[in-house]
């Protein structure tokens, strides 16, 4: 009986940690600054490109939030910006321009383009 009782504790302790990281992550906005800006920014003095960048950046943090982590492997800093130097005009633009492998431009293609149009 008393290992029943502290059994339902701990169910009760992991439950309410679920649910305070749940409230947490949908509360979640973007920071106002992602530190791979700053370096693009040195780099890179286009202000289209770094529009769309920072929507890049907003976009794959959402999508991760959302439980896409498969979404923070296949769209690294350095693939961002390749796509925001160089905005594809479709899917095919993605994978063939950007290098995208062809999984994550069939399953993220539409998303990303739409991220860039704002």
């Amino acid at each position: 009986r008393r290992r029943h009782l502290v059994d339902m504790e701990v169910e009760d302790i992991f439950q309410s940690s679920c649910r305070s990281l749940l409230e947490r992550l949908r509360d979640y906005e973007p920071p106002e600054f992602h530190p791979f800006e700053e370096r693009f920014f040195r780099r890179y003095r286009d202000h289209a490109a770094r529009d769309r960048l920072r929507r890049l950046l907003d976009w794959r943090t959402l999508e991760a939030n959302r439980g896409r982590i498969d979404i923070l492997m296949g769209f690294g800093n350095e693939t961002l910006a390749r796509i925001a130097l160089h905005p594809p005009r479709s899917v095919h633009d993605l994978r063939e321009g950007v290098g995208l492998p062809s999984h994550l431009a069939e399953r993220y293609g539409r998303r990303v383009l739409s991220a860039l149009e704002g």
